[in-house]
């Protein structure tokens, strides 16, 4: 079974999203983007070009897994601010704030104002196509205008650029948003959260996912295949940066008038799991069985791609293996019959450049040839550099299980990337 992993593709993220500072979905941001529009077009290109990268993967997967980072306001990993303003300046945030679900609130000490929420005039697709018109390919501008003219911008929903894509994909975006249910908080739950939630109390609920029948689209690459949202970051002191499990903890430093916030590795502990494992498991074991017990397929491939790829990518393949291989085929295996055990998967993962972007680079996606060679003048040294750089700290007993696949824009198996000696080493495919 082949899942695509399609990691915070969201408003937020996206250029001009909130994350950068350059709040597209409030009107008056409008008239003072923090970058000239011609870099901002450049960046939307960018963009667009990954959206379409994406339906590619689409054809190729059976299931397709949407996250989307979620923060209640007051989150401890950000800044406490009001719209421009900074409103506990003596409090230290790890990152702009972004992606706030305003239906839900943290406790943070030394703060009073809770109304920080400040995002609810949001722009429509109509008044975002009329502003960027110059920078936009028509047949995108038009495709919006026809689909979704009055659709507000919301920082924690899916890329509208989405709408944009061909009509088999728009129709499966379309279908999925209008859902209830997905792998984390339900949709309509709009109680607020306040403390610190006991992750020991977190019962995981997966949902059905969606089907993707005739009434959402007869395409012959989507039909009969399955996809659902995963929302990750709702827990006010801890964060994921992985689609599988919650990997950070935040903590409060109090001391002479001032906040700061530090973070630190969590174990690794089913109880930190997102979800994801267990609706990948639970949809792998009930596929028909073949002979001698053992599933049709009993190989698990997990691609993923998305934003960014030096943070929560390339984290959602490093924590999904040290997951997998420490913690459920452990499970699994204690869990099984001699003979039962033989219907366990093997799970492959697989890093995609296609569908991907990467922070620090102007919005602009890796693209290695086959000679190792990447389009931006970047070398495949310098991009293992990069995620040497910016990637979540590892043990000693984590470094065998740290082995994947690096897919190209084609889709094509380009080479595998281990850890050795607590650095990321690059292995060519020379098949």
């Amino acid at each position: 079974m082949k899942f695509l992993v399609i990691v915070d593709v969201q408003n937020c993220f996206i250029t001009g999203g909130s994350f950068a500072r350059n709040i597209i979905t409030n009107k008056k941001n409008f008239e003072t983007p923090n970058t000239s529009f011609l870099t901002y077009a450049e960046n939307l290109q960018k963009s667009i070009k990954q959206m379409e990268q994406i339906c590619k993967l689409m054809d190729t997967n059976d299931s397709f897994i949407f996250t989307r980072d979620l923060h209640p306001r007051l989150h401890f990993s950000l800044e406490v601010t009001s719209g421009n303003k900074t409103i506990a300046p003596d409090y230290s945030g790890v990152f702009p704030k972004h992606c706030r679900d305003k239906n839900r609130l943290c406790e943070r000490a030394n703060i009073t104002n809770k109304n920080v929420f400040d995002d609810s005039k949001y722009s429509t697709i109509t008044d975002y196509v009329e502003k960027f018109s110059s920078y936009i390919p028509e047949s995108i501008s038009s495709a919006l205008i026809a689909r979704i003219p009055d659709k507000k911008i919301i920082g924690t929903n899916l890329s509208f650029l989405y709408y944009a894509m061909p009509l088999p994909y728009y129709n499966v975006i379309k279908s999925l948003e209008e859902k209830v249910d997905f792998i984390g908080f339900n949709k309509n739950n709009k109680t607020s959260q306040t403390g610190v939630p006991k992750f020991t109390n977190k019962k995981i609920v997966i949902p059905e996912p969606m089907e993707i029948n005739n009434s959402v689209t007869t395409n012959s690459k989507l039909k009969n295949k399955k996809a659902i949202e995963l929302t990750k970051g709702q827990y006010c002191n801890y964060e994921s940066y992985s689609a599988f499990n919650y990997h950070w903890v935040f903590k409060q430093n109090n001391g002479e008038g001032k906040t700061s916030v530090t973070k630190e590795l969590l174990p690794l502990d089913i109880e930190y799991s997102t979800g994801l494992f267990e609706y990948i498991l639970d949809q792998y074991f009930s596929k028909p069985s073949g002979p001698n017990n053992r599933t049709i397929d009993d190989t698990i491939e997990i691609t993923a791609c998305g934003l960014a790829g030096d943070i929560c990518v390339i984290d959602t393949v490093i924590q999904g293996l040290l997951t997998w291989n420490l913690i459920y085929l452990p499970l699994l295996k204690d869990q099984s019959t001699p003979e039962q055990q033989k219907s366990l998967p093997k799970v492959v993962f697989n890093y995609s450049f296609a569908g991907t972007l990467f922070t620090g680079l102007t919005g602009i996606p890796l693209n290695p040839s086959l000679d190792s060679e990447i389009t931006i003048n970047l070398t495949m040294d310098q991009f293992i550099a990069r995620l040497n750089t910016v990637t979540s700290p590892l043990k000693t007993s984590d470094l065998p299980y740290i082995n994947f696949n690096i897919l190209d824009y084609d889709g094509k198996n380009i080479g595998s990337i281990s850890y050795n000696g607590f650095k990321f080493v690059y292995k060519k495919n020379n098949k």
